[in-house]
């Protein structure tokens, strides 16, 4: 709606020409727009293309095959000491208990948050003090293991049967996002405070830049 229809909502496909991609990705730069999204808007075209010609509609490659993004790098690099690290979850535990255990084995083990919630008590082996981490994202099975701190966490905790999820919303159901609890904690630590560049910022995911820390 906002960057393909406007440019190309009246272009048949068969029209469209490397010049209508250029346009789009120079309009999008001079707005500000990071050069992931450029990424993101173009791929959208490109999968409408690739459709249309699975269908016999057009033929050929794709025409803004040829258009060069500028590359950044967007990545997080932001891991917290060891003193912000206690602090946070000394916070959090004020505010959530779950927030608190959740970002717990982010920080001890490792895992992403999507892993986290997805774990079930059949993942969960305290006795050998071993986490199954199944289906993570975009690698394979792998053991984590837990420290002291999080093994003792898990033992407090009332055990499900083997499917059962460890981590459940107040409505008994997947955890869908972050709490808000964790900006909040966040912002009341004030460990983003004077921070321009939104790669420094502390978030969720700090958490896991500082366990690889």
């Amino acid at each position: 709606k906002v960057w393909l229809s406007p440019y190309l909502g009246n272009i048949r496909l068969r029209d469209l020409r490397p010049l209508h991609f250029e346009r789009i990705k120079r309009d999008m730069l001079k707005k500000k727009k990071a050069p992931r999204r450029v990424q993101y808007v173009l791929a959208i075209s490109r999968q409408v293309w690739n459709t249309a010609r699975n269908e016999g509609v057009v033929s050929g490659d794709w025409p803004g095959r040829g258009v060069k993004i500028p590359k950044i790098d967007n990545r997080r690099m932001r891991f917290l000491s060891l003193q912000e690290s206690e602090d946070l979850l000394s916070e959090l535990k004020s505010r959530s208990q779950q927030a608190h255990d959740i970002t717990l084995i982010s920080l001890d083990c490792g895992l992403r948050f999507g892993e986290i919630v997805k774990l079930q008590w059949g993942h969960v082996n305290i006795g050998d003090g071993i986490i199954m981490v199944v289906d993570p994202k975009g690698t394979k099975n792998r053991a984590a293991f837990m420290t002291a701190r999080v093994k003792e966490m898990f033992q407090a905790m009332p055990m499900g049967n083997k499917t059962d999820l460890v981590f459940k919303d107040t409505n008994g159901q997947p955890i869908k996002k972050i709490s808000k609890t964790f900006s909040r904690a966040v912002d009341h630590l004030g460990l983003n405070d004077g921070v321009t560049d939104r790669r420094d910022r502390v978030v969720y995911h700090s958490a896991r830049h500082t366990f690889a820390s």
